[in-house]
C-alpha cells in the first residue's frame, strides 16, 4: 500500500501533536486518492518544545514522545481530505485550521494553488522510527522496475531507488517495511 512521508518542522508538528493544526499545506498533492497514511517526518532544528501551564500534562507527554524525534519519524496521520485552493475559494478555511495568517499563505505560495492535507486519526509514537524503516516508492512510471533487481516492487536493500536514504523535500511516497524484510 502506498503512503507519504511528509518533512515537518517541528515547530508544525507541536501544533499537530497539541491539535491546534489540521490541515498541513503543500504546493502539491499525491496522485492517489484519499484516504491514505502520511508518516510525519520532523526536521532537525534546534528549537526547543513550549509547553503552557493550562495544559501542561498533556503538553509534556507529546513533549516527551517528540524529544529525541527530530531527524525522525514521530508519527503518523490518515489524510481523508485535500482542500484545493486555486483562487483565495478556501484560503480561511485553510489559513484557520494551517495556523497560518494570509499573508503566510500568499508568501508560501503567491502564484499557484496550495493543497490543504487534512489530518484525522493522528498517532504520535512513543519511540520515534528511523527512515531506514521506510523505503521510497518513487518510480517515474507506476510499473517502472528498480534498477537493481528489475523487480516491480524490490525487495532488495542495495539501491538508491529502494531504499529511503534521507528525508524529502516536502513530501514522498513511501512503503513502510516489515520487521526482519
Amino acid at each position: 500500500m502506498k503512503a507519504i512521508l511528509m518533512s515537518i518542522q517541528p515547530k508544525w508538528v507541536e501544533k499537530i501533536a497539541n491539535g491546534e493544526k489540521t490541515i498541513e499545506v503543500r504546493k502539491t498533492a499525491p496522485k492517489i486518492e484519499t484516504p491514505f497514511k502520511c508518516f510525519i517526518y520532523m526536521t532537525k532544528s534546534n528549537s526547543k518544545i513550549a509547553i503552557s501551564k493550562d495544559n501542561y500534562a498533556q503538553e509534556m507527554k507529546i513533549a516527551k514522545s517528540l524529544v529525541g524525534g527530530c531527524g525522525k519519524i514521530v508519527g503518523e496521520f490518515v489524510c481523508d481530505e485535500i482542500i484545493v485552493d486555486e483562487k483565495g475559494e478556501n484560503q480561511d478555511i485553510i489559513c484557520e485550521n494551517a495556523c497560518l495568517t494570509r499573508q503566510e499563505l500568499y508568501e508560501y505560495e503567491p502564484r499557484k494553488a496550495v493543497y490543504g492535507w487534512h489530518i484525522s486519526d493522528l498517532k504520535i509514537y512513543d519511540k520515534p522510527k528511523e527512515l531506514s524503516e521506510f523505503k521510497r516508492w518513487n518510480r517515474t512510471e507506476e510499473n517502472a522496475p528498480c534498477a537493481h533487481t528489475k523487480w516491480l516492487y524490490p525487495p532488495c536493500n542495495e539501491c538508491n531507488s529502494c531504499n529511503l536514504t534521507r528525508p524529502p523535500q516536502s513530501w514522498c511516497y513511501v512503503e513502510e517495511l516489515s520487521i526482519g524484510e
